[in-house]
């Protein structure tokens, strides 16, 4: 999981944004997937990993947002939910196009 911000290229208009509480201990970095945990629904805390496919893609972080000294909640994120991005992969053909995307980590897709 990296916590270095990245440039990311918007290719849409503007893009609606989703926000919601940060989980304690951790750096959402700008331009990155954020997911949103789902071992306790009910909070719905933004972290910067894909937990191994338990946590569910909400978006890119739209800035970046530091919550390691903080609780639960202490902080809020915000992300684009909607729009089309420029972000880079590790292997895509033309055989890919139209495929569905999976974030594997707040770096990799796939």
């Amino acid at each position: 999981v990296l916590t270095s911000d990245r440039k990311i290229t918007k290719c849409g208009k503007s893009a609606g944004l989703g926000h919601g509480p940060v989980l304690a201990g951790t750096v959402i970095p700008h331009g990155r997937p954020v997911f949103t945990v789902f071992t306790d629904a009910a909070t719905g805390l933004v972290t910067n990993t894909s937990g191994g496919g338990a946590n569910k893609f909400a978006g890119f972080s739209h800035h970046r947002v530091d919550n390691t000294g903080g609780i639960d909640g202490e902080k809020d994120s915000e992300y684009w939910i909607e729009d089309r991005f420029e972000y880079p992969f590790a292997a895509l053909t033309q055989a890919d196009v139209g495929k569905k995307v999976y974030a594997v980590d707040n770096d990799q897709l796939t």
